[in-house]
């Protein structure tokens, strides 16, 4: 699960994502890289204790390198004429 902070706080975020606490799934806070330090403030609020280990946080760049590596990557398979597995 997604949810990007652009410039609010990191509580909505880690709030809904507690909600979904007992679902096997990862929680990914996409942001500023600049904003790390406030994140890891936020998240070791002492009702996040041990659920904070769950989340994680994205800066822009990681996410625009995954998504063009993902781009290249299905451009080799098309250029192969194959499918991915």
């Amino acid at each position: 699960m997604f949810e990007v902070e652009h410039t609010t706080d990191f509580t909505t975020s880690l709030n809904r994502f507690y909600e979904f606490r007992y679902f096997n799934t990862r929680f990914v806070i996409v942001t500023h890289a600049s904003r790390r330090k406030e994140f890891e403030t936020k998240s070791a609020s002492a009702i996040y204790k041990g659920f904070n280990k769950r989340v994680e946080l994205w800066d822009y760049e990681t996410v625009e390198r995954l998504y063009s590596l993902e781009i290249q990557r299905q451009q080799i398979y098309d250029e192969a004429g194959v499918s991915p597995v």
